[in-house]
C-alpha cells in the first residue's frame, strides 16, 4: 500500500474515532440530562417533564448506535445493535404528550392519535431485518426511516400549534406577565428538530457528505441544549391554585342562582365590585408588580379567584393579563409625557410601569395606543 494511502487511512480512522467520541459524549449529556428531568419533574411539571425525560433517553440510545455505526465496529450490524435507535421513533409521541401535559390538557388524549404516533414505531419494528430499503425504488432504509420519522413530527408540530395558541391565551386568565410561562420555546424547539431531520434526509439521499453529517450532528447537540435549558429553567406552569380558573375553557366560572328575580341585585353587586376593583388599581397600583398574579389581585380584592376573573370577563370584558397591561401603559404614558422623567431610557420606564422586559413593553403600548413608547415620547416633548 502506498505511503500516502496508509497516512489518509490513519487520518481518516482518527478523525472517525474523535468524532465518535463527540457522538458518545453526546449521549452521555443526554443521558444526564434525562436523569435531570425525571428527577425535576417530582417537584415541577411532572408528567410534562416525565415526558421529555423518555425523550432524552431515546436520543442517548440513537446517538451510541450513531457513533457505533461511525466506528464500524461490525461489518453487517446485528440485530442487537439495531435495537439502539428503536427508541428514537417514539420521539413524536413523547414530544406531543410532553406538549400536551405542559399546557395542562389533563383529559387523556384522543386514542386515534396515540394510535396515529405509533406508527413509525410500529414501522421500524417491522423493518427489524430490512437493510437494503427498497430496492424497487432505490431507496436505502435510512432514507426511508428518515422520512416517517420527518412526517409524524411535521404531523405533531400541527397537532401541537392549536395546544400552544389555546394554552396563551388562557395564560392571559392567571397571569400580568406571561414570559415565564410562556411555552414557545417548545414549539421553536420542535421546529428545530423538524429541520435537523430534513437535514438528515438530505444526507440519506447525498450518500451521507461527511461535512453535512458533521454540521447536522454540531447543530443537533445545539438544539438539544437549548431544550435542556428551558426545560431545566421552566416554572410550575399552572399552580395548584390556578386549576380552578384556567381548566379548559374556564368551565369554573360561578352562575348566578337567583334568575331574574335577582337581576337588579347582581347588578347592584356587580358594581360595587366594580368600583372596589378599580379603585384599587388606581390606589394601590399592584399593577407596579411585575409578577402580580389573579389570586394576588383577589386576595387584596377580598373575593374568590374565580369570581374575580368571571367579573372581569363578565363586567369588564377584559382578562387579567388585559386589565393589568392596560394599567401599565396609561402608567407609562404618564412618565413618558413627564418632563421629569425624560432621564429615563424606554426600557427604564417598562420598568418602572410594571413590565418585566422591553419586549413586552412594545408589544402591550403599541396594541393599545397604536404607536411605539419612542413615538409617544418624542410626540410628547416640549
Amino acid at each position: 500500500m502506498p505511503l500516502h494511502s496508509i497516512n489518509d487511512y490513519y487520518i481518516t480512522s482518527c478523525f472517525m474515532t474523535l468524532f465518535a467520541l463527540f457522538l458518545w459524549f453526546k449521549a452521555g449529556i443526554s443521558f444526564m440530562l434525562s436523569i435531570a428531568l425525571a428527577l425535576l419533574s417530582a417537584e415541577k411539571n411532572r408528567w410534562g417533564n416525565i415526558y421529555l425525560s423518555l425523550c432524552y433517553l431515546g436520543y442517548t440510545l440513537f446517538a451510541l448506535d450513531d457513533g457505533l455505526g461511525t466506528l464500524r465496529y461490525l461489518d453487517h450490524p446485528s440485530d442487537y445493535w439495531q435495537v439502539l435507535n428503536f427508541p428514537i421513533f417514539l420521539t413524536p409521541l413523547w414530544l406531543y404528550l410532553a406538549i400536551r401535559h405542559y399546557s395542562n390538557q389533563e383529559t387523556y388524549p384522543p386514542r386515534w392519535v396515540i394510535a396515529l404516533l405509533l406508527i413509525p414505531f410500529l414501522f421500524r419494528i417491522l423493518t427489524w431485518d430490512v437493510i437494503d430499503g427498497l430496492p424497487t425504488f432505490h431507496l436505502p432504509m435510512t432514507l426511508v426511516e428518515d422520512t416517517v420519522l420527518l412526517l409524524f413530527l411535521i404531523i405533531v408540530a400541527i397537532l401541537s400549534f392549536g395546544q400552544l395558541s389555546l394554552h396563551t391565551r388562557r395564560l392571559q386568565s392567571f397571569y400580568s406577565d406571561l414570559a415565564p410561562v410562556n411555552l414557545s420555546w417548545l414549539f421553536r424547539f420542535l421546529i428545530g428538530f423538524i429541520l435537523i431531520r430534513s437535514m438528515s434526509l438530505l444526507i440519506s439521499s447525498s450518500r451521507s457528505n461527511l461535512g453535512l453529517v458533521i454540521f447536522a450532528d454540531f447543530a443537533d447537540f445545539i438544539i438539544l441544549l437549548y431544550l435542556a435549558y428551558h426545560s431545566i429553567r421552566q416554572k410550575e406552569v399552572f399552580p395548584t391554585e390556578a386549576r380552578s380558573v384556567l381548566h379548559l375553557k374556564e368551565s369554573n366560572a360561578p352562575e348566578s342562582k337567583g334568575g331574574k328575580k335577582n337581576a337588579p341585585k347582581e347588578d347592584i353587586k356587580m358594581q360595587e365590585t366594580k368600583a372596589l376593583v378599580l379603585d384599587i388599581m388606581e390606589k394601590q397600583k399592584p399593577y407596579l408588580n411585575p409578577e402580580l398574579t389573579l389570586p394576588e389581585l383577589a386576595q387584596l380584592s377580598s373575593m374568590k379567584t374565580n369570581e374575580l376573573s368571571h367579573f372581569l370577563n363578565e363586567c369588564l370584558g377584559e382578562n387579567f393579563y388585559s386589565l393589568v397591561n392596560r394599567y401599565r401603559v396609561e402608567e407609562s404614558k404618564r412618565l413618558l409625557a413627564d418632563s421629569k422623567f425624560q432621564h429615563l431610557s424606554i426600557l427604564g420606564v417598562a420598568m418602572e410601569a410594571g413590565f418585566n422586559s422591553k419586549t413586552a413593553f412594545n408589544t402591550n403600548f403599541k396594541r393599545i395606543t397604536q404607536q411605539t413608547p419612542s413615538a409617544f415620547r418624542k410626540m410628547h416633548q416640549h
